[in-house]
């Protein structure tokens, strides 16, 4: 009988076992077998992750496993919480199986196993040094997934602040390592008795490595590489990877700051995450590319998930992951089937498609009466200025899907995402976990915005068209200035939580 040791030990290692046949089969057989090693690879995943959603979804404390005996071994752990970050990564699993096709070199689909390894690695990951290692796995290999459409600018892009967020990632290890001590998940306690200083740049240098790799503010650009790569593949981005920041935060940050009543790193978190919801409405207001303004809605999400995370509310920001990673991976597959028109603004696509996406739309804006809308009212804490911001933000991006023109074709033939956006939707209201309760002035408050998207938001864009591009032409100019923001952030965070302590 298979252990929950053995299962949670295999489950990085089922990927490396694929590369390992993959590449026996090319060198000893003659063969390529690495078509039929990632679906079973997938599968196997998919079978191992529902049998630990099943044993952990409901289990109290850290379930830890020593990989060795020995003294310094590497240690895995799971607990309720990374629950939610492996249906995360379930959903976009799911999905490749019905695209499978979509890597078609070789090469390539042994990069996609080293990347599932990551991937998966993360999860389970029961110390910082071992974060880094099994994410610097997946984010190489997502440099040259990214490339496979041959845009290598978004490749070179993604790479450049991989890098840059890995060392200040890295540099928080230094910190830890010059403390006496070596930082695992299960011995949170011990950071109390670090050096005042060191506990400072400790949360610095994670900090802000977390904040770019999560793509909040000012790093939307980031997650616009996802839209280079095939839509099979960005989901992966979108549903899971841009939230290893919120993993590495939540454990890394939050937990232990909350331990030692470091209150300043939530303040500080919740005015990136408000800054990141409004400026992610703005760019989506002014965006008039379709994919793009797919790709930029991850960002607007991100923001709810470290407004949530800020006030402490760990099991709703995770909620909202996973119901956004649902159904940002449905908005992707959904993208392939939506073409440009002859005209700026103007797609084409069937009816079926348009009013799918319309749905996921809805979902993904946290309108009523979509669960992140129940998220959100619940978990926000009241406050009008914060409010006012929340349903302009709302506005701008629901006026920025509307404004754009659709002309109805033929219709379309992937129907299994009808029937799978149905039982989704189903399955997540069943498994809901919080009271679907909402004040009838929210309710008519959200239908107001809509009205007005709708009659206003195309006026609105016209009326402003000259600042369609303002994103690239003023706050993302180069690549230089993108880059720059990263040391801006950490200087802003280093007067602003010095000041406080």
């Amino acid at each position: 009988m298979v252990s929950l040791r053995h299962l949670i030990l295999a489950f990085p290692l089922i990927p490396i076992i694929g590369v390992f046949f993959s590449i026996l089969g090319k060198y000893v057989l003659k063969k390529n077998c690495s078509g039929y090693i990632i679906p079973i690879v997938s599968v196997v995943q998919l079978g191992i992750g529902g049998m630990l959603l099943y044993v952990f979804h409901d289990y109290e404390g850290m379930y830890t496993v020593d990989v060795t005996p020995w003294q310094y071994t590497i240690v895995f752990v799971f607990c309720r919480y990374r629950t939610y970050f492996l249906a995360a990564y379930m959903v976009p699993l799911f999905l490749y199986l019905f695209r499978k096709g979509v890597i078609y070199k070789e090469s390539l689909r042994i990069i996609f196993l080293f990347f599932l390894s990551g991937t998966s690695g993360l999860i389970i990951t029961g110390d910082v040094f071992n974060f880094y290692v099994f994410y610097e796995l997946m984010i190489i290999s997502a440099y040259l997934i990214i490339s496979i459409n041959n845009e290598d600018y978004y490749s070179v892009k993604y790479m450049f602040f991989g890098s840059i967020s890995s060392a200040f990632f890295l540099a928080g290890i230094i910190v830890l390592l010059a403390s006496g001590t070596y930082f695992s998940i299960t011995h949170l306690h011990e950071i109390s008795h670090y050096p005042a200083v060191n506990v400072r740049f400790l949360f610095l240098f994670f900090m802000t490595a977390f904040l770019m790799k999560g793509s909040f503010f000012p790093f939307y650009p980031v997650a616009l590489c996802h839209t280079a790569t095939k839509p099979a593949l960005a989901t992966f981005f979108s549903s899971f990877n841009i939230f290893t920041g919120v993993l590495g935060m939540l454990f890394f940050v939050l937990i232990p700051a909350q331990a030692i009543g470091y209150d300043e790193v939530f303040l500080f978190l919740r005015r990136v995450s408000i800054i990141t919801i409004f400026t992610s409405s703005l760019f989506l207001f002014f965006e008039t590319k379709i994919i793009r303004y797919i790709a930029g809605t991850t960002v607007y999400s991100m923001g709810f998930t470290g407004l949530l995370l800020s006030g402490q509310h760990y099991e709703a920001a995770l909620t909202y992951m996973v119901i956004h990673a649902v159904f940002k991976s449905l908005f992707f597959y959904l993208g392939e089937a939506i073409k440009p028109g002859d005209r700026p603004l103007h797609l084409k696509a069937s009816p079926l498609v348009y009013i799918l996406s319309l749905g996921v739309m809805w979902f993904v804006s946290s309108l009523f009466p979509t669960l992140l809308f129940f998220i959100k009212e619940q978990f926000i804490e009241d406050g009008l200025i914060l409010y006012s911001l929340l349903y302009i933000s709302l506005f701008l991006m629901v006026a920025g899907f509307l404004k754009f023109h659709v002309t109805f074709q033929k219709e379309w033939e992937g129907r299994f995402i009808y029937v799978l956006a149905i039982v989704l939707m189903g399955a997540l209201f069943i498994l809901f976990p919080f009271p679907l309760q909402a004040p009838i002035t929210s309710v008519l408050f959200d239908y107001i915005i809509v009205g007005t998207a709708l009659i206003l938001g195309k006026h609105l864009f016209q009326y402003f068209q000259r600042f369609s591009s303002f994103d690239r032409r003023f706050v993302f100019p180069n690549l230089n200035i993108e880059l720059s923001y990263a040391f801006l952030l950490f200087f802003i965070q280093f007067v602003v939580l010095e000041a406080r302590l």
